[in-house]
């Protein structure tokens, strides 16, 4: 600098151009910008070749070497909260115990901010101890607690109804009104310990108070309904809570909503419920509440809620069962939508649904009516016309409604099945046989059951028992035992009535195969009393008292008598009893 000073004076005597330059040069050798000008030339030149260096140097700005501290002027109670803060937003509780060691250490009275904050801390941490010494220390201290430091203490106080009452107590002596999170402390005790009426007291008086519960207590509460089998009441609060307030409950809570009100057949806890989560929220729910919401909803008559669940169980790719149409299939039957429901064993045909004679029960009680059995005839033949197909489903159970009246009806629309476009299965043939046996009708029987050996199917345990019942029925009984003996070379079990009835059979005529149909029932475990022996011996002269045909692993058969009822139309003087 002095130099620059000499030679600004040496300027001003003689201006001279040499003077000047080493004005410029004494200073600017001081900063070093002509070492970093010629550096960057030097490097320019070595490139592009010899350049002018004045048109492409760039000033350069040179840093202090030191930087003016900035001085903390933050009290050393204030740097401490500031500290407690971080420790209690990152749940630091180490951090948070050496700020109050070094509280001490430095004689810092604590406020009520710091207080809160520790409270908070511990309250995160579940440290209900350490709540309650804060909370008196603080009182110690000569602090007046505030509201938010009475909840910490009554949340700390929630494990048992005694405390939490009390500690309520001495937040009105101390003249602090409740406010909603000292009401969600409450109702969640209660709601943990299953009170459901306290928790609805407690809401009351939220609302005589004028306190708008948060969306929390109403969830908590909410489940705790559904969880107790009170759908109407949980669907009755999400409901007067969203039309008060602008937000919205969680997709958890209605979903326990709809289960719930599905599980115990609450119409509008389903309706409701599966609008807010299927249709508006786009949830999908599991394969068990929708197999529930198609029961509730079949027994309400909703068919479009029920197509509903079945098109999502679909879209989920659940295998559909035949207990997931049985609902619908009751439904449609109960609003005596004939064609539907007709239609809908074509649906169970394409997803490969047996349909079971439980599920198409009321659908063949209802088509047992001449008029409604018209009707579903003229479906098949319209069918049968433009689709050139119809389900052997709808056809079977068409035809067990014709036996009701046990006329040659069956066998008339029997004869119409390839008219129909109808595949028969195993079932349209035990119908069948069954009105074959109504009508006492063993050639027919017979013959129906070759046409289902041609067919390649095979005859089940029903078709076997049917038959031999209805040969037993007969006067030359013979043709019995040789459906017996095909029955039990298909390993399959005959029944302890088609083993008795052939029995008394046997002993009534006089015939000694009886014996040999006792040594089955004892094969087969089934328990033989000694009336049921005493009958056999005496040919049935000696007649058999009620309860003495119980027996280990009776098997019933459809549409099949009880063998009192056989042994009362197997008497001597009668040679041709009706077992079915």
């Amino acid at each position: 600098m002095a130099a620059s000073v000499l030679a600004l004076k040496s300027c001003v005597e003689s201006p001279s151009a040499s003077a000047i330059y080493r004005i410029s040069a004494a200073s600017c050798s001081k900063q070093g910008i002509f070492q970093t000008s010629r550096r960057r030339n030097s490097s320019r030149a070595g490139i592009h070749g010899d350049l002018s260096s004045g048109a492409f140097t760039r000033p350069t700005i040179v840093q202090p070497d030191k930087f003016a501290t900035v001085l903390d002027r933050k009290a050393p109670l204030t740097k401490a909260l500031l500290a407690l803060e971080k420790a209690v937003e990152s749940k630091n509780m180490v951090a948070a115990f050496r700020i109050c060691t070094m509280f001490k250490r430095h004689e810092l009275k604590p406020t009520l901010a710091f207080y809160r904050a520790l409270m908070q801390l511990c309250s995160e941490k579940h440290m209900h101890k350490e709540i309650r010494a804060l909370f008196h220390d603080a009182e110690a201290l000569g602090l007046v607690p505030d509201r938010e430091m009475w909840n910490y203490l009554l949340q700390a106080e929630s494990h048992t109804t005694y405390a939490l009452s009390a500690t309520r107590k001495q937040m009105q002596q101390a003249g602090i009104v409740l406010n909603a999170r000292s009401y969600r402390t409450i109702i969640r005790h209660y709601a943990e310990t299953g009170n459901v009426l306290m928790c609805l007291r407690t809401l009351q008086e939220m609302k005589d108070n004028k306190v708008m519960p948060d969306i929390t207590t109403v969830e908590e509460l909410v489940v705790r309904a559904c969880t107790d089998s009170l759908p109407r009441l949980g669907h009755g609060l999400a409901v007067d809570y969203e039309s008060k307030s602008s937000r919205r409950l969680s997709h958890h809570v209605w979903t326990q909503i709809l289960a719930a009100s599905a599980h115990l057949f609450y119409t509008n806890g389903v309706i409701e419920g599966w609008q807010r989560l299927v249709v508006d929220g786009g949830i999908t729910p599991d394969e068990g509440i929708c197999t529930m919401v198609i029961n509730a909803a079949a027994v309400a008559g909703i068919t479009d809620l029920v197509e509903s669940a079945i098109d999502t169980l679909k879209a989920t790719n659940v295998l559909l069962r035949e207990h997931h149409i049985a609902p619908f299939m009751a439904t449609l039957t109960t609003r005596g939508e004939i064609h539907k429901a007709l239609e809908l064993f074509e649906f169970m045909e394409k997803n490969n649904i047996q349909p079971t004679r439980f599920t198409a029960r009321p659908l063949t009680k209802l088509l047992s009516t001449q008029g409604n059995l018209d009707i579903a005839i003229a479906h098949l033949r319209d069918r049968a016309t433009t689709k050139g197909y119809n389900p052997v489903g709808a056809f079977n159970c068409i035809l067990a409604a014709t036996l009701k009246e046990r006329t040659n009806y069956t066998i008339a629309l029997s004869k119409e099945i390839n008219d129909l476009k109808v595949t028969p299965t195993i079932d349209t043939f035990n119908i069948l046989i069954h009105s074959a046996c109504i009508h006492l009708n063993a050639p027919a029987a017979q013959a129906y059951f070759e046409e289902m050996l041609s067919r390649g199917l095979e005859p089940n345990k029903e078709t076997y028992e049917r038959i031999i019942m209805l040969l037993t029925s007969e006067p030359v009984y013979d043709d019995a035992f040789l459906f017996l003996q095909k029955m039990n070379s298909v390993r399959l079990v005959p029944s302890f009535d088609v083993l008795v009835g052939l029995a008394k059979k046997c002993s009534l005529r006089y015939d000694a195969r009886w014996k040999s149909l006792v040594g089955q029932m004892e094969k087969y475990n089934y328990v033989v009393s000694d009336e049921l022996m005493d009958y056999l011996h005496t040919n049935g002269r000696l007649h058999m008292t009620d309860g003495s045909m119980s027996r280990i692993g009776r098997s019933s058969s459809i549409a099949m008598e009880d063998a009192e009822t056989v042994d009362s139309s197997l008497s001597p003087s009668n040679s041709r009893p009706e077992f079915l």
